[in-house]
């Protein structure tokens, strides 16, 4: 699947689309991405009223493009999938804490939450760290207090709890504060989901801060020149959020995408192997992929065939970790990537016929030319259904039988896990606000 990644949008969706056609022409006509990913940020601001609750200074307040978006004057060229970052329209995602269309083919990912698109496994979290509001159930109600503003986008150990017990496949269970201890379980089972089964891990997750830690496994001189400012949390580690260093080193997604620190930054994260692997899967159940250039799992050390004596190791599992910075002139924003998904299933070849070739040049001497591809059908965006099990009861790890349980209830109420398209003539029918599309199971043990 081709995918473009933005880092902060800003709000400037009218510039980023522009820059993924722009992209493609310069790729000789290829066709523009399957899928945009934005790393925060967002501000889908839809009018003026939204403005009192985006955490900005009163001289970066502004109704954005967005609003062509949501009014239906502009519709999105690409279907696009954000995580919220600290400046927000708080108002508009609160309302949807689980996720949902914000405006046609514009979708929010929730607080935190997992979906599959098109066979892509995603994954994310919203928001930013601060430790004094970790712990603390979300509160917030509007009108805002200067408080509730900016508590309002910051992540909850609840929601990292959730991932954890979703998607792990390290093998370990335990604390997640991200301090070397603290909160209870979360485990999820460990490298294997619960039950038995191999868990897969994900393709990849998104985030709007940098998990900590990352730094180190990238070429941290050269941010440190682009940003002296970071020189300190660089040397000691701690630039980014610290929970997200431990879902970095737990979820071990094959990619992580992030924003928030206005800078392009590339890393290439090992891990370990899981804790209890004896030969299987390196790194853990689900390492997935074997054998691909970015280093996905393989099989674990074997005796080669007729000689008795110890394969060679298996590659390490990695982490391709890509930071990117605004929209501005210049300013490395947007990256376009080719990502296999699972079973293959890609669109058909992006390399384009040259311009100057005919069809019987392509076809060869008399010979018919070749038929078309067949039609890509739209990507789809699927609510992972052992995400909504988790939730349902409590943020601890769901077996297969309750996250069976939890789909044949959905089927059963008339609820599809995939969110029906979303209208702008739906929206204007809301009152102008965004809606899911989707009944949620109300989770047990406090809203995400």
């Amino acid at each position: 699947m081709r995918i473009a990644v933005q880092g902060c949008a800003h709000g400037e969706l009218d510039a980023i689309y522009a820059t993924i056609r722009a992209a493609a022409a310069t790729r000789g006509g290829a066709p523009p991405p399957d899928l945009l990913l934005c790393c925060g940020d967002f501000q889908c601001t839809r009018d003026a009223a939204d403005l009192a609750t985006v955490a900005v200074p009163a001289r970066y307040a502004r109704v954005t493009s967005f609003s062509k978006y949501h009014s239906g004057a502009a519709t999105a060229p690409v279907l696009t999938v954000f995580v919220g970052g600290n400046h927000e329209a708080s108002a508009v995602l609160a309302a949807l804490p689980l996720g949902g269309w914000v405006a046609p083919n514009i979708y929010y990912l929730g607080v935190a939450g997992g979906v599959t698109v098109g066979g892509l496994r995603l994954g994310g979290l919203s928001g930013i760290c601060k430790d004094g509001d970790y712990r603390r159930p979300r509160s917030e109600v509007l009108p805002y207090s200067p408080s509730h503003l900016r508590s309002v986008y910051h992540v909850r150990e609840e929601d990292v709890k959730a991932l954890l017990a979703t998607y792990r496949v390290d093998g370990v269970g335990g604390g997640v504060s991200g301090r070397g201890g603290g909160g209870s379980g979360g485990g999820g089972g460990g490298g294997a989901a619960v039950g038995g089964g191999a868990r897969q891990r994900l393709d990849v997750f998104m985030s709007h801060d940098w998990p900590a830690g990352v730094t180190a496994w990238g070429d941290a001189d050269r941010l440190v020149r682009c940003k002296p400012f970071f020189r300190d949390e660089v040397a000691r580690g701690a630039l980014g959020s610290a929970p997200g260093g431990v879902l970095l080193a737990a979820l071990r997604p094959r990619y992580w995408f992030a924003g928030h620190l206005h800078v392009k930054f590339t890393a290439l994260v090992p891990h370990p192997p899981a804790v209890g692997d004896k030969g299987g899967v390196y790194g853990g159940a689900g390492g997935g992929g074997g054998g691909s250039g970015d280093g996905d799992g393989g099989a674990g050390a074997t005796p080669a065939a007729g000689t008795g004596t110890p394969a060679a190791p298996p590659s390490p599992l990695t982490t391709r970790f890509l930071a990117l910075d605004k929209v501005l002139p210049n300013r490395d924003f947007l990256q376009l990537l080719d990502i296999p998904t699972e079973g293959g299933a890609s669109p058909p070849s992006f390399a384009p016929t040259p311009a100057t070739a005919t069809a019987a040049d392509a076809a060869g001497d008399g010979a018919p030319p070749p038929a078309p591809p067949p039609p890509v059908a739209p990507l789809t965006i699927t609510r992972d259904p052992a995400w909504l099990a988790v939730l349902a009861a409590g943020r601890v790890a769901a077996p297969p039988s309750a996250v069976a349980a939890m789909v044949a209830r959905l089927a059963a109420a008339g609820v599809p896990l995939a969110p029906p398209p979303l209208s702008s003539v739906a929206l204007r029918r809301g009152g102008g606000r965004g809606r899911s599309g989707w009944a949620s199971p109300a989770p047990t043990g406090g809203c995400c």
